[in-house]
């Protein structure tokens, strides 16, 4: 089975080969998932401190869409410089062999 390190137990790959969740698992998952968040749903619309953070986290979420996009415009400039910057050092590489 597992082994230990420092007095932990570990779970080695071989210990997980054939593992697997049977259906049984899964609806217990499914159904702990679900219970999870119909009491996260029930807190934030049928409490009053539940309302009080749906409208304090309102606009945070309103503004999503929008920083998802920057942060999207962010990585692709990111990327084209880091592109930019490979093919430099790639020229400066063939400059150096042929010297």
């Amino acid at each position: 089975m597992g082994g230990h390190d420092n007095g932990l137990a570990y779970w080695s790959d071989e210990d997980w080969r054939g593992a697997c969740l049977d259906d049984r698992s899964r609806a217990l998952m499914a159904a702990c998932v679900g219970a999870v968040g119909g009491g996260l749903w029930g807190w934030l619309y049928l409490t009053e401190n539940g309302g009080a953070v749906r409208r304090r986290i309102g606009p945070s979420l309103d503004r999503l869409p929008d920083d998802i996009k920057a942060v999207r415009t962010s990585a692709d400039k990111t990327s084209a410089v880091l592109a930019d910057v490979r093919n430099i050092l790639e020229d400066v590489s063939a400059l150096g062999t042929h010297a």
